[in-house]
C-alpha cells in the first residue's frame, strides 16, 4: 500500500470560472492517485471559497494522495519503480493547468518516508519549481507532542498574483 502524502494547494487564475472549470476537468478526466478531497469528487467546488485578492483569484484545497505529489500528478514514478515504461497518465497535471490558464502552488508532506515537496506550476503549464527536502517527525512521549526537523517549516502560499506571474 502507498504511503499517504498530505497536500496543501493554491489554485490561482484571472477569474473564478477558470478555477471551477479546471477542478471539474481534473476530476472528470484526470487519472490521478488521490485518496480524498476535491479532485476525487468527495468535496464539491464551493464558489464562496474563492478568494479575490486584488483582482486575482485563488482557491485553496487540502487533500491526500498516494506516494507523493510528483508521483501522483506528474511523473511516472510508480510505474518506473516497478520496471514499466508506459506513461501513468493520459494527461499530466501541468497540462490541465495550461489548458485552463491556472497556476498552482503546492506543498506536500510525507512523514512516514520523511520528505516534503514544493511545486510551482505557471499558467503556461511550465513547472517553475520542483523541490523535495528531507523531513523527520519525532514523538515525545513525555508531553505527548510531535516535533518536526527539516522540511519547509510552515510555509505561506504565494499570493494569486505571484502564482500567475511565475516564470
Amino acid at each position: 500500500m502507498a504511503n499517504i502524502c498530505d497536500v496543501k494547494m493554491r489554485i490561482a487564475a484571472k477569474d473564478a470560472e477558470s478555477i471551477r472549470k479546471f477542478i471539474e476537468d481534473v476530476r472528470d478526466h484526470g487519472t490521478f492517485l488521490v485518496y480524498d478531497g476535491i479532485f476525487t469528487g468527495e468535496e464539491e467546488f464551493d464558489p464562496g471559497l474563492v478568494l479575490d485578492i486584488d483582482g486575482a483569484f485563488a482557491y485553496d484545497v487540502w487533500f491526500s494522495c498516494k506516494w507523493s505529489f510528483i508521483t501522483s500528478f506528474e511523473e511516472d514514478g510508480v510505474n518506473k519503480a516497478f520496471g514499466k515504461n508506459e506513461p501513468s497518465f493520459v494527461k499530466y497535471f501541468h497540462e490541465f493547468c495550461k489548458d485552463h490558464g491556472v497556476g498552482v502552488e503546492a506543498y506536500s508532506e510525507e512523514p512516514g518516508v520523511g520528505f516534503e515537496e514544493h511545486y510551482l506550476i505557471a499558467p503556461s503549464g511550465e513547472i517553475i519549481e520542483s523541490e523535495c527536502v528531507k523531513m523527520t517527525e519525532n514523538y515525545n512521549e513525555e508531553d505527548d507532542s510531535w516535533t518536526k526537523e527539516g522540511g519547509f517549516g510552515d510555509p505561506d502560499l504565494l499570493s494569486p498574483e505571484e502564482i500567475l506571474e511565475a516564470e
